[in-house]
């Protein structure tokens, strides 16, 4: 889980480094990534509080445990996709920087 949600952005950005020659906006790639995870982790945990509840939650119901009650509330979104469209997201735009799509010299004919 970590290696492609961490190690393929870091790798990316560090390959776009390369070229540039600069560590410090590799370092503050990698600063804006555990950021992000943490705002990502704190996001997921409240959606959870109020989350869809999973396919078997009427069984989960009938055991009366409330650990086992409580697991039955953490469905959408699900920790993997969340964590993934967080990371590549951070990877589009960082890359999106770096290849100046943003300037308008990139949109001129």
């Amino acid at each position: 889980k970590f290696p492609v949600e961490f190690g393929i952005p870091l790798l990316m950005a560090a390959l776009v480094q390369v070229h540039s020659g600069s560590f410090v906006d590799w370092h503050h790639f990698a600063l804006a990534l555990i950021e992000a995870f943490a705002i990502e982790s704190s996001f997921k945990k409240w959606m959870n509080l109020v989350g869809k509840p999973r396919p078997d939650w009427h069984a989960r119901v009938a055991t009366g445990d409330p650990a086992v009650m409580r697991e039955g509330r953490t469905s959408y979104p699900s920790g993997h996709a969340a964590e993934t469209f967080m990371t590549f997201g951070l990877l589009s735009l960082y890359l999106m920087a770096k290849l100046k799509l943003f300037t308008r010299q990139s949109q001129a004919c």
